[in-house]
């Protein structure tokens, strides 16, 4: 970045992050100065902070609001905790495992090899371990008070 616009209210306007994973707070300040706004990209369906022209189809996206004066953004990647978590997931779909989300609560994990649906859900995909794979669920065991 060559440098940020400063905010003639509030200077280089530091705003506080979470995680992105779990939304614990995270050790991160973004300095988003005069470009405090959020704006929502209709083609990619993402929120994009302070910038209007959406870095993944260079369309512009529609002002939503501004970004309130304590809120939290998110931080560009996840926290240590989460950044553990991920690297397991990773080992236990390279060794055959698969992926999940539910699309009902947003949980999201990894499923080892030794249950009957990896084999389905690879099978049926096409895919052999390492490579990534996965499922959505509209249900899951947390949904319903279970240890995932």
């Amino acid at each position: 970045m060559s440098g940020i616009t400063l905010s003639k209210k509030h200077g280089v306007n530091p705003k506080m992050t979470y995680c992105p994973n779990c939304k614990e707070d995270a050790n991160e300040l973004i300095l988003v100065g005069a470009h405090d706004s959020i704006y929502y990209c209709h083609h990619c369906k993402i929120n994009l902070i302070g910038s209007s022209k959406c870095p993944r189809c260079n369309s512009y996206g529609e002002f939503q609001r501004k970004i309130g004066e304590y809120e939290k953004l998110p931080a560009s990647q996840p926290c240590d905790k989460c950044k553990e978590v991920l690297k397991e997931q990773d080992r236990i779909v390279a060794e055959g495992g698969i992926l999940f989300m539910c699309t009902k609560c947003g949980s999201r994990g990894a499923i080892r090899k030794n249950n009957p649906i990896c084999q389905d859900v690879r099978k049926q995909l096409g895919v052999e371990p390492p490579k990534k794979c996965g499922v959505e669920f509209n249900e899951c065991p947390a949904c319903e008070g279970k240890e995932v």
